[in-house]
């Protein structure tokens, strides 16, 4: 009887301290929600810091932790927005790019209002334990008074885009996927030159040697899965608000192909979803099927929403950098088509703002059930050829995906070979990225073509005034608003195509007097032709006309 009555009083005893600590753990509380401003301008940033006691492990586990907020508009349209955990920094100078911790950390909210006029919002915190609410507060939404400000990007009738506002939006420019030094200083150089040549537009990767933010634990500041490097979200804080200032626009590209492959510039043996280094997947095509590696991909996805959804200055989410390198593509195309699919209804399910989503292909003949999905909203195009006009390339990729999916398309990178070496040799005035710029956009691409070589090409030649003469010209041209597509010309009853081959330069006579006979045979065979088509107020001496 003894024993029972010992077994008894430990089981009230442990009773109680269950009791106990759930009753501790049971309710978070949100002690002060304060608005950063209580009026702001449309489609700018309204951010609220939360005051709140509550039970978790780690801030970042959206399956932990959940900080929300209910926006009602105007309209009475509730739009219910994410929260998120941040540190906070403070560049201490602009010269060096360097920056200070603030704090240890804060949940915060962002949102972006759509309508003038006064907005609602309840804030809730929601643990195992339970939710919290606070009370009702309320802020005013004003008519922006920035030009540049012209919402968001969104899809059109049309092949091309346009902002909230229904102006077209042509993007302009170039990638420019990771800095070389401070992010800092590299991003305020490179995009304070594009912004003065009227660009618009760069490609960002979220690399790990970039501006990623889930990498290895204990590589180079990173703390492996669903816990997100600070340093990193606090840049792109810094550069997304400062792309709005520019009136320029990103594509945020979320996941390379190194992440995910052992043979193709990989990085799979550092990654975080390697079993090897703690991770839920034996091999680099379980990324795209195992049910874990899924979970943390959303939880990031969720993360990325919640930090910079408000951001217009995102154009799209790129959900993959030239996917078909991953480890045994071919095989595992349906699984990775799959991949994209879930992860696609993911984005438009849980983003409010509805950014535009795509993703991108190394090779031209994938995906067709990828770039079919509905929820892909523009296709992309990648060509390395080095060949004297590799603009042409380009052209016949943007008019075959313009016929077979039947949406936007655009190209994402290109390179007149695999490298730039030697290229400021080559072609030091960028002959080539004059002509795939143009010839991407009158191809009907919804913008110019997009180089590769930012950093060791545009920047030391200086070739950022190739983007000016286009973005001016798409100024005067309504290419939204009348529809604007390519043709195809062709003669009837010709025998057999006519190849010219211009070969003078800048500054050199051509002939004027070319004899074409049956079969499309040239005389002179190396007849000098211009590249150039000289005007009648400068070097009117280098105008010649030829005649055939």
């Amino acid at each position: 009887m003894k024993k029972y009555y010992i077994y008894y009083i430990t089981f009230i005893f442990s009773f109680i301290i269950f009791s106990f600590k759930t009753i501790h753990a049971q309710m978070p509380v949100i002690n002060a929600v304060e608005p950063v401003a209580t009026t702001v301008a449309q489609y700018e940033k309204f951010e609220v810091k939360l005051n709140l006691t509550a039970t978790y492990n780690n801030p970042y586990d959206y399956e932990e932790i959940i900080v929300s907020a209910v926006f009602t508009g105007p309209n009475n349209e509730n739009i219910i927005v994410d929260g998120f955990f941040m540190q906070d920094f403070t560049i201490t100078s602009m010269q060096t790019g360097n920056i200070s911790s603030i704090n240890n950390g804060i949940f915060k909210i962002r949102f972006s209002p759509n309508q003038t006029g006064e907005w609602r919002y309840v804030v809730s915190c929601k643990t195992a334990s339970g939710t919290a609410t606070f009370d009702e507060k309320i802020f005013l939404c004003v008519a922006s008074s920035n030009p540049i400000n012209k919402g968001f990007v969104r899809s059109s009738e049309s092949n091309y885009l346009q902002f909230d506002n229904e102006e077209q939006y042509i993007p302009i420019g170039e990638n420019m996927a990771w800095q070389n030094g401070n992010p800092i200083v590299d991003y305020h150089k490179w995009l304070t030159k594009l912004s003065e040549n009227k660009g618009n537009f760069f490609r960002l990767w979220q690399a790990h040697w970039g501006l990623g933010i889930e990498w290895r634990n204990g590589t180079s500041g990173f703390q492996g899965l669903r816990k997100y490097k600070q340093t990193s979200a606090f840049y792109q804080d810094w550069l997304f608000d400062f792309c709005a200032e520019k009136g320029i626009y990103i594509m945020l590209c979320i996941q390379h192909h190194g992440q995910v492959s052992s043979n193709v510039n990989p990085n799979w043996s550092e990654s975080p979803y390697n079993t090897a280094n703690g991770g839920p997947c034996a091999n680099t095509w379980d990324f795209f099927i195992n049910p874990a590696a899924k979970n943390f991909t959303r939880n990031r996805l969720r993360y990325i929403i919640a930090r910079w959804g408000y951001a217009r200055s995102i154009m799209a989410w790129e959900l993959f950098n030239e996917v078909d390198w991953t480890d045994q593509f071919m095989q595992r195309s349906n699984d990775v088509a799959t991949w994209h699919a879930e992860m696609a209804a993911y984005l438009k399910e849980m983003d409010p703002y509805q950014h535009l989503v795509t993703t991108s292909y190394a090779q031209d003949h994938y995906d067709p059930i990828v770039w079919h999905n509905p929820d892909i909203d523009f296709t992309q195009t990648h060509y390395y050829i080095n060949i004297p006009n590799v603009e042409r390339t380009l052209s016949a990729g943007i008019k075959k995906y313009l016929n077979e999916y039947n949406k936007p398309t655009h190209n994402g990178e290109f390179g007149l070979g695999g490298s730039a070496s030697g290229l400021g040799a080559l072609d030091p005035d960028g002959i080539h990225i004059h002509n795939s710029l143009w010839a991407a956009l009158f191809s009907g691409s919804m913008g110019s073509a997009m180089t590769w070589w930012w950093d060791n090409y545009i920047e030391p030649q200086n070739l950022y005034y190739h983007f000016t003469s286009l973005a001016e010209i798409t100024n005067e041209i309504k290419f939204k608003e009348d529809h604007y597509t390519s043709i195809t010309s062709k003669v009837n009853g010709a025998p057999a195509d006519l190849s010219l081959n211009p070969t003078q330069g800048c500054g050199a006579l051509a002939d004027t007097l070319l004899t074409i006979g049956e079969g499309g045979i040239v005389t002179p065979a190396d007849a000098r032709l211009s590249f150039f088509l000289y005007g009648s107020l400068w070097n009117t001496g280098l105008r010649r006309r030829p005649f055939l």
